[in-house]
C-alpha cells in the first residue's frame, strides 16, 4: 500500500485520520527499511529513526530492498521515487508481492524542490523535508490507533512550513521570513486569546501570505534603487496573484481572505481593495504587523536592518493609521513577555556564508525552527561587512571546497577581535586533523565535519549562549552587591569597568582623587567616552587607571553623545594597562 503522507487537502471530517493511518499500521513496527542511494540521506534518517527505538535496515537500490524485505519482514518501507534499478512505485509494487502487510512511503528528495511552482504541481503533501519531523511521525503512528485530528494539523503546518522554507533558502532576502512570520503571528494570535481553529487559520497564512512573490520577475525584490511603474504594479498585485496560486487548494481554513488583505491598512488606505478597519480579516491584520517588522529588520540591498527597539518604536507610531492597535498591543506584549523568558537567545543572527550549491540547507533550517536568525552571504567580504554591521553573532562556512576563504574569514574576524563576540564554526568534509588545528588555531571554535546532525551544532550553540548568560548574571549580581559608590583601595578602577562590561551594562563612573577628576561611560558594555585630568579617550582612561587611591561612584542608566573611544570596554582596559606597563618599564632607570 502506498501512502502519500498529509494530503494537502485535509478535511474535518474523522476520513483524515484513516487515510493518515497508513504511515504507521495499528500494529508494533518489527523494522523500518530506508530506501535511497544517497548514503547520507539513508544515514541520516536511520540514525533519527533509530534514536527513537525503532530498528532500521538500509538500501540503495530495489534489488537491496527486495533481499532485505524478504529476511526480515519489515512493516514500514521508506523509499525515494528514484531509484538506480526503478521507480519508488515499482518497489512499492514488488514489495507487495513479497510482503503484502508492508506499508510503502515514497520521500521525495527535497534537493528537487526548487520553486513555487514546484511546490503547486506536486502538491505539499509529496515533500517530507526534515528527517527528525519523519521519524516522530512514523514513531508516533506505530504506537497508536492513529494520529489526532491535532497531530495531523500540527504535521499538515510543519510540512508546510519546511517546504516553504526550503524554497526561501535559495534568496537570502527571504530565508527565513515564513517561518519567522507564523512564530510572531501564532503568538500575537494567542496573546489576543483567539480560538484554535482561528490561529491555525493565522500559522497557514502567515507561512504562505508572500507566496506571491515567487511570480515576481526575477530581482525586483532585489533592486537597489527606486522600482519603476511597471514593478510597482506588480509587487502590488502579488497577494492577488498569491491567491490564485493557492485558488485549487481546498484548505479546511480561510486564509485565502488573509493572504488577499495582509497589505491593506487600517485606515483604509492600503491595497487591493482599501479596506478598513474591522472589515479587513482579524488575520489579516496580524500578519500586517509581522510582515511589517520583519521587513523592517531584514537586510535590504537598499538599507540596512533596523534594531528590535527602533522597528518596534515605527509599529507603534503607525497603530490606527497602518496597524490595528489592538493587534499592535498584542505584539509589543507578546514580544516583550518572549524577550524575557528567552534572553540571550533572542533573535541571535547566523550567518550562512558560501556561494554554489549549499549543503547547510538542513542546518538552516534546524536554525530557523528553533527561532534564531539565519542570514546568508556569498562572500568573505560580504560576510565581514554584515559582521561589522548586523552584530551576527555566529558564522557557518562549508570549507570542503574553500579552505582558502575559510581562513581569509578567520583571519579577517581576528583583525577586528577587539570589537568582535563572533564565533566561526567551520565544516569539513576532509578528515584531517591538520586542517583542523589550524583552523582552530586560527580563532575557530569548532570544525565539523560536513555530514553532522543540524540539532548537534544547535545544542553546542545553545550552550555557548547559556554559559554567557551565566557569566552576565553573575556580573550583574557582583554589580548590585557592590553598591553604587565605594573607595578604589576596596575595588580598583579595572575591576569596576571589566564588572560593567559583564554584565553589559549603560552607566557612568565617576571618579574623584587627590588633583584628579574624571569619568567614563559605557553603553551596553561598551566603553564609549573617558574624560579627565584634562585629557579625553585613551590617554584619559590610562591616567584613570593609574589611580590607587580615590572614591568612584556609578551613575546607571547615564550616557552620552561624546565618541573619544567607542570600543570594546575588556579590550580598551588590556590595552590601556598594556600601555601602564611599558610606561613603567621606560621609566625604570638602568643599572
Amino acid at each position: 500500500m502506498q501512502s502519500r503522507g498529509i494530503r494537502a487537502h485535509l478535511r474535518r471530517d474523522e476520513t483524515v485520520a484513516g487515510g493518515i493511518t497508513a504511515l504507521g499500521g495499528d500494529e508494533f513496527m518489527s523494522g523500518i527499511l530506508v530506501v535511497s542511494p544517497d548514503k547520507d540521506q539513508c544515514k541520516a534518517l536511520a540514525e533519527s529513526i533509530s534514536s527513537r527505538g525503532r530498528h532500521v535496515h538500509t538500501a540503495a537500490s530495489i534489488r537491496d530492498a527486495l533481499q532485505l524485505l524478504a529476511q526480515h519482514g519489515h512493516e514500514q518501507i521508506l523509499s525515494v521515487r528514484s531509484l538506480p534499478d526503478g521507480s519508488g512505485e515499482l518497489l512499492a509494487q514488488q514489495a507487495a508481492e513479497v510482503s503484502p502487510r508492508t506499508k510503502v512511503t515514497l520521500v521525495t528528495n527535497f534537493s528537487e524542490v526548487r520553486t513555487a511552482a514546484d511546490i503547486l504541481r506536486f502538491d505539499f503533501a509529496d515533500y517530507i523535508v526534515d528527517v527528525d519531523d519523519m521519524a516522530q511521525l512514523i514513531t508516533g503512528a506505530s504506537r497508536g490507533p492513529g494520529p489526532s485530528q491535532r497531530s495531523l494539523v500540527d504535521c499538515y503546518l510543519a510540512t508546510v512550513e519546511a517546504v516553504v522554507g526550503l524554497v526561501e533558502l535559495a534568496d537570502p532576502l527571504t530565508a527565513g521570513n515564513a517561518a519567522s512570520c507564523k512564530r510572531l503571528a501564532e503568538g500575537i494570535a494567542r496573546e489576543m486569546g483567539l480560538p484554535e481553529e482561528r490561529r491555525q487559520e493565522v500559522n497557514l497564512a502567515a507561512l504562505l501570505h508572500d507566496i506571491g512573490n515567487f511570480t515576481l520577475r526575477a530581482g525586483t525584490l532585489e533592486k537597489e534603487g527606486p522600482l519603476d511603474p511597471d514593478e510597482e504594479a506588480a509587487v502590488r498585485q502579488h497577494t492577488l496573484r498569491g491567491v490564485q496560486l493557492v485558488e485549487h487548494i481546498d484548505f479546511p481554513w480561510k486564509i485565502k481572505p488573509i493572504i488577499l488583505a495582509h497589505h491593506e491598512r487600517y485606515d483604509g488606505s492600503g491595497y487591493p481593495d482599501g479596506r478598513k478597519g474591522r472589515a479587513i480579516p482579524v488575520g489579516a491584520r496580524i500578519v500586517a504587523v509581522v510582515d511589517s517588522y520583519l521587513s523592517m529588520t531584514t537586510r535590504r540591498p537598499h538599507r540596512k536592518p533596523l534594531k528590535h527597539e527602533e522597528a518596534m518604536k515605527e509599529i507603534c507610531a503607525q497603530m490606527g493609521s497602518q496597524f490595528d492597535p489592538e493587534v499592535v498591543e498584542a505584539f509589543v506584549a507578546f514580544v516583550e513577555r518572549r524577550k524575557r523568558f528567552a534572553g540571550d537567545l533572542f533573535q541571535v543572527k547566523i550567518l550562512v556564508v558560501g556561494e554554489g550549491e549549499d549543503d547547510l540547507s538542513r542546518m538552516k533550517l534546524q536554525f530557523l525552527r528553533e527561532d534564531f536568525v539565519v542570514l546568508t552571504v556569498k562572500t568573505v567580504a560580504g560576510a565581514m561587512e554584515m559582521v561589522d554591521t548586523d552584530d551576527i553573532r555566529f558564522v557557518l562556512m562549508d570549507i570542503s571546497q574553500a579552505w582558502d576563504e575559510g581562513l581569509a574569514l578567520l583571519d579577517a574576524l581576528q583583525a577586528r577581535l577587539e570589537n568582535s563576540r563572533t564565533d566561526v564554526f567551520l565544516f569539513d568534509v576532509e578528515d584531517s586533523r591538520k586542517r583542523r588545528v589550524t583552523a582552530l588555531e586560527n580563532g575557530a571554535e569548532e570544525v565539523f565535519p560536513l555530514d553532522v546532525s543540524p540539532s548537534e551544532v544547535a545544542s553546542r550553540i545553545r550552550r555557548i549562549l547559556r554559559k554567557e548568560t551565566a557569566v552576565r548574571k553573575k556580573a550583574t549580581l557582583a554589580g548590585e552587591l557592590g553598591g553604587i559608590e565605594g573607595d578604589l583601595a576596596d575595588m580598583s578602577l579595572p575591576e569596576v569597568v571589566q564588572m560593567l562590561s559583564m554584565g553589559q551594562k549603560t552607566a557612568r563612573i565617576d571618579v574623584k582623587a587627590r588633583g584628579l577628576t574624571g569619568r567614563l561611560f559605557l553603553d551596553h558594555g561598551r566603553l564609549t567616552h573617558v574624560e579627565g585630568g584634562g585629557a579625553e579617550g585613551g590617554e584619559a582612561f590610562k591616567k584613570l587607571l593609574s589611580l590607587t587611591k580615590g572614591h568612584f561612584r556609578i551613575s546607571h542608566g547615564v550616557t552620552t553623545d561624546a565618541r573619544s573611544i567607542d570600543r570594546d570596554a575588556v579590550a580598551a582596559l588590556l590595552d590601556a594597562l598594556r600601555r601602564l606597563d611599558e610606561d613603567a618599564e621606560f621609566s625604570r632607570p638602568t643599572s
